[in-house]
This record gives structure tokens, C-alpha cells and sequence, in this order.
């Protein structure tokens, strides 16, 4: 195997990375699942899952995903010294003419 195809990268879902929260907890899976099966619905996504001390954990989220409106980017702090150069000469250039 090379390098390449391990460090090649996956297309992920939307709903990569997204927060689970805990609905329940059972202590056995039969009950867990049935929780489960109550809780299904097409808006959200529910998982049990086993815990290390035997007892099962019902975890849901929402599986819509957000649509958001691009936003255009704004440029953050100037990095750079030539960055930081340019904004000061941005900014002398729109100052107020002295008053009298």
C-alpha cells in the first residue's frame, strides 16, 4: 500500500461531525432499540450505542441539513508585514481631511 492511498481523503457527508445528543439510557439493548424504533422519523437520525459498562445509550440529531446563503469572505487580521503594510496605507489614504 503507498502512502497515496492512505492519505488519501474520503468524501465526507453533511452530516460529518455534527453532534449526537443523549435521548436515553437502557440497561439493556432490547429496551434500547425499542426506545429506538419510537424515536425514528424522517428529520432525525437515531443510534444505540454500548457503553463500556454494559448498558446501551440512545443518541439522535437532526439529519436536515441547513441550507446557508454564501456569504462572501472577509479577510481576518493582516498576517504578513507587506498585509499589515497595506492596511496602514488604506487607512491614511481614507482619512478625514483636517478641520481648521
Amino acid at each position: 500500500m503507498n502512502t497515496e492511498e492512505t492519505t488519501e481523503s474520503k468524501p465526507k457527508g453533511p452530516m460529518y461531525g455534527k453532534s449526537w445528543t443523549v435521548s436515553s439510557r437502557h440497561i439493556n439493548f432490547d429496551a434500547a432499540d425499542k426506545a429506538r424504533e419510537g424515536l425514528a422519523a424522517a428529520t432525525t437520525s437515531v443510534k444505540v450505542q454500548r457503553m463500556s459498562d454494559d448498558t446501551c445509550v440512545v443518541k439522535t440529531r437532526a439529519s436536515a441539513v441547513k441550507e446557508t446563503a454564501d456569504k462572501p469572505r472577509t479577510k481576518g487580521k493582516p498576517r504578513t508585514k507587506a498585509e499589515k503594510k497595506k492596511n496602514r496605507i488604506g487607512e491614511q489614504r481614507h482619512r478625514p481631511a483636517p478641520s481648521e
